[in-house]
């Protein structure tokens, strides 16, 4: 998922000009940290609030019927993590729909908008 929102978001700089690699290079591993960081809590996020919702509202007896055999709290914790990885990539595939200003603005803040529409200005009048 952390692939996919960098790189469907084209969240990854590449410099045209030398002197700035080093300054992408720290982008680039900040914003992966970032996005790391969040896709991180979101998921354990999701997990604990699946599981809560799993122990509500499956009935232990059921879960053991329907997996003949019995069932404890690892069954459970199976099945929340299960939900929560297919609900991940959804999310992830889902990101593909917003805009890349939305995630933009979700990723970065009000002055590293400016830094890089203001780096895209002055490529575009260099060509």
């Amino acid at each position: 998922m952390i692939a996919w929102l960098i790189i469907d978001n084209s969240l990854w700089e590449r410099p045209s000009d030398r002197q700035l690699r080093e300054e992408a290079a720290l982008y680039n591993a900040v914003t992966t940290l970032t996005i790391s960081i969040g896709v991180l809590c979101m998921y354990a996020l999701l997990f604990v609030v699946t599981l809560i919702s799993a122990l509500v509202v499956i009935p232990p007896d059921y879960l053991t019927t329907t997996l003949n055999h019995p069932s404890g709290f690892t069954e459970f914790a199976i099945v929340a993590w299960l939900s929560a990885s297919m609900g991940t990539i959804a999310g992830a595939l889902g990101s593909g729909l917003a805009s890349e200003d939305a995630v933009r603005q979700a990723a970065y803040s009000k002055r590293e908008q400016e830094r890089r529409q203001s780096l895209r200005t002055q490529d575009q009048h260099s060509s």
